[in-house]
């Protein structure tokens, strides 16, 4: 059995290593960055730097919505940057078998693969995935110019 952070989006249930995840936060201030990458909301404080945060419902090809004082922010670590991942709810830790693997044919730019819980299925999302390496690139660039990257 291995710890998840079970979030949902709509009425999709999915889950991050519960290693990886830093805090689970209400939804805060999101500091729009210019010239971001599709489902890059902008940035947040963090502990002291900024987290960027992404938009699950646009990246994982929800229908958008209207925010909500509802939505959490799953703060979680991945490729050496701290991310916020906008989710609709976050539901808590569970604890899956990781051989419930239905499908590992089943990835995409955000989902790993697909594990079963008796009464759902939670597709597993991969943080290492969430931001391509030109997204990075022009968070960087986008960043620098506005002047955040200095503090």
């Amino acid at each position: 059995m291995e710890p998840f952070v079970v979030f949902s989006v709509d009425d999709v249930r999915y889950g991050v290593p519960a290693s990886s995840v830093l805090e689970i936060a209400p939804r805060v201030e999101i500091l729009p960055l210019p010239a971001a990458p599709s489902g890059v909301l902008g940035v947040i404080r963090y502990r002291g730097s900024l987290a960027v945060v992404v938009d699950v419902r646009r990246r994982f090809g929800h229908p958008p919505r209207a925010a909500s004082m509802d939505d959490h922010l799953l703060v979680a670590s991945a490729r050496g940057r701290v991310l916020a991942l906008l989710v609709d709810r976050v539901e808590g830790i569970r604890d899956i078998d990781p051989t419930t693997t239905i499908d590992e044919g089943v990835t995409t730019a955000a989902v790993d693969r697909v594990l079963a819980l008796p009464d759902r299925l939670v597709l597993i999302a991969d943080l290492e995935r969430a931001l391509s390496l030109e997204d990075e690139a022009a968070i960087r660039a986008s960043l620098g110019s506005s002047g955040l990257d200095r503090g």
